[in-house]
């Protein structure tokens, strides 16, 4: 593939930690170790699995359920738990107790009076400016708002389907959902400290579970929630900065005012500070998922994610708006919800192996690691280049148009030459970490990394449009058939403008899913790092390590080799285990039993507890939480039978 240098803001100094010093990084992030790193963090995962395991269901009745509720969360739950319960039990839901995502999304609005907060809901919905559609509930029947953009239907439609199974359990009530990929509601630092302190308290003052009164929800009138107007409204609390970055004004206000994010405005593009991974990684691999997402130290994500550099569609507001969305970035007050994109299977993204696409056993899958996708995460315009910073472009490039000249490094941690074949007497080797251009992980690592743009270049305008185009070649590579997903050991899946639709599905599969991105979902908690996945940082310095890791790295440095030009599915390093010859082959052979573990971790993961009803099960638990939130009589409203 022909490379294309740029000029004063070279790709490359975007791409990777590519001019950083070596000492840098073995002073401050790499060091020497017994075992390899990864065989520490998947132990470690096992761990917090089976911890999490534990404490998400342990209640064995409704008593013990309603008993682990207000032990966890300080209050009576919500009015109709028994059905929820009832619902949740009857489709064998795994998690009965551990429901934190839902209590940390509502709990801010406990902040709000009620009457304000439907005045809001009504005020986000009835301005098509907002780009927000509704939905209403009235006894038991779910119907939505007039006006939904036909681009959407089929999303609002997803979303009152899965409401449906049990609306007739919950009180009227109207939701204004977010139409754009993109979060919605960013409250600065100092404003959401205030609204915290408000929630806690408003939250934690509940009735004696052992009252009387307040087990049904206030039976609500037009007068409260008044019908939405017709044509609509004009006032908005929101701003509009699609195609405009967005960090400073959105991204990183949530931080305190002392954080790196905040306090780091000027730096310099062609190098990373590495104490901005060491919080969230260990030895330069994710070890902290959940912190992984954070903006706070990390203040280079300016220039790393489409969400905050060039957004397609972005209409934020910084008041604290009721927007359920269907992910947003770390710090945002948007309510999470499972995304229709799932629920209804759009656009064929679903897992369906069949006869001409079938799950093979993961051992007779190629050995690649694969991902066909659009520039989606964000628009290039104005000749600004912004498309260099975003992850699917510099993903596609690292691994493709790299090469040695261009000062990118892989960090690859290998076993040294005296215990590569000769454990030491606690049964481990010692692992050094190397710094490796790109042409060693080309020749060494054992499995074929394609990574390709189909078709066309998108989102993009001006110059921008050609130069990708002159860059990646995507008419040189077509599209398949989404079920071919199935041959590959190794997934790649990055995010979208916001989540990707791609990663419930690929979990279902018997394949590795090797993920990175910005933006949390509802299933945040119930899927684990390095249990059911493979997470990688968004600016990808490890994905050489991970794939040398689980792969095999070569002594003779005939590996699988990167595919250098575009073109159909590729083959390559894909003969199943065929190619794996004796340890003298070796420097470190593949981990097969290791990845195919967490394979099937993952899509059991997928098959127990992010089926179609445990979606459904998570939003009934979401909107009786919410049901209660908005009502007037909030304070005393709480089930309280069978105590």
């Amino acid at each position: 593939m022909r490379k294309t240098r740029f000029g004063h803001r070279s790709f490359v100094a975007l791409v990777i930690f590519c001019t950083i010093p070596a000492t840098l990084w073995f002073t401050k992030v790499l060091q020497t170790t017994l075992g390899h790193p990864i065989e520490t963090l998947i132990s470690n995962a096992n761990h917090e699995h089976d911890e999490w395991a534990r404490q998400a269901s342990t209640s064995t009745s409704l008593n013990s359920a309603a008993q682990n509720y207000r032990a966890r969360y300080g209050r009576d739950p919500p009015p109709n738990f028994d059905h929820w319960y009832a619902y949740a039990t009857l489709h064998d839901s795994l998690i009965i107790d551990d429901f934190d995502n839902i209590y940390n999304d509502i709990l801010p609005f406990w902040s709000l009076a009620p009457v304000k907060t439907r005045q809001r809901t009504l005020e986000a919905i009835a301005n098509p400016w907002n780009n927000i559609a509704g939905i209403m509930i009235r006894g038991g029947t779910v119907t939505v708002s007039a006006g939904t953009p036909a681009t959407h239907e089929w999303m609002m439609s997803g979303v009152a389907e899965m409401i449906k199974a049990f609306a007739q359990w919950l009180p009227d009530m109207d939701l204004a959902f977010n139409l754009n990929d993109e979060g919605r509601v960013a409250n600065p630092y100092d404003s959401f400290q205030t609204i915290m302190h408000s929630a806690t308290s408003a939250f934690r003052t509940a009735p004696s579970s052992t009252g009387e009164g307040g087990q049904t929800f206030t039976p609500f009138h037009l007068r409260t929630w008044p019908p939405i107007p017709s044509p609509g409204i004009s006032t908005t609390r929101f701003i509009e900065r699609s195609w405009h970055p967005t960090w400073s004004e959105f991204g990183s206000i949530v931080c305190p005012p002392n954080s790196p994010a905040r306090t780091h405005h000027a730096w310099d593009l062609s190098t990373t500070n590495p104490s901005y991974l060491l919080p969230h990684t260990y030895q330069g691999y994710i070890s902290n998922y959940t912190l992984s997402f954070s903006p706070c130290h990390q203040p280079d994500l300016a220039h790393l994610h489409g969400l905050h550099m060039s957004p397609a569609a972005f209409k934020g507001t910084y008041d604290l708006v009721p927007v359920f969305s269907q992910s947003k970035a770390a710090g945002y007050s948007d309510i999470r919800y499972p995304s229709a994109w799932n629920y209804v299977g759009r656009e064929g993204t679903v897992y369906a192996p069949n006869e001409s696409h079938p799950d093979p056993e993961f051992r007779e899958k190629e050995r690649t690691l694969f991902w066909r996708g659009g520039t989606t995460e964000g628009v290039s315009a104005f000749e600004t280049g912004v498309w260099q910073g975003m992850g699917r472009q510099r993903m596609v490039w690292l691994f493709n148009n790299a090469v040695d000249n261009d000062g990118v490094k892989h960090i690859v941690h290998l076993p040294t030459k005296s215990t590569s074949t000769s454990p030491t007497s606690s049964g481990q080797a010692i692992y050094t970490p190397q710094l490796l251009p790109p042409s060693l992980l080309h020749t060494h690592a054992a499995t074929n990394i394609s990574l390709h743009i189909p078709l066309h270049i998108s989102r993009c305008a001006d110059s921008s449009c050609a130069t990708q185009h002159a860059e990646f070649r995507p008419d040189q590579t077509q599209p398949i058939d989404f079920q071919e997903h199935w041959r590959f050991k190794y997934l790649l899946d990055m995010d979208g403008a916001g989540f990707s639709g791609r990663f419930l599905p690929f979990l279902a599969s018997g394949s590795v899913v090797v993920k990175m991105g910005v933006v949390r979902e509802w299933w945040e908690g119930r899927v684990g790092a390095w249990w059911d996945f493979v997470p990688c940082d968004v600016r990808g310095h490890e994905v050489g390590g991970v794939v040398a890791f689980l792969g095999g790295w070569r002594r003779d440095g005939e590996g699988a080799g990167v595919e250098r030009g575009g073109g159909d599915v590729a083959g390559g390093g894909g003969e199943g285990d065929g190619d794996v010859k004796g340890n003298e082959d070796w420097v470190m052979p593949p981990r097969d039993d290791i990845a195919e573990r967490i394979a099937r971790q993952g899509q059991q993961t997928a098959n127990t507890m992010l089926r179609k009803v445990d979606m459904e099960i998570y939003m009934f638990r979401l909107l009786l939480e919410w049901g209660r939130v908005v009502d007037d009589n909030r304070e005393l409203l709480g089930w309280r039978g069978n105590t």
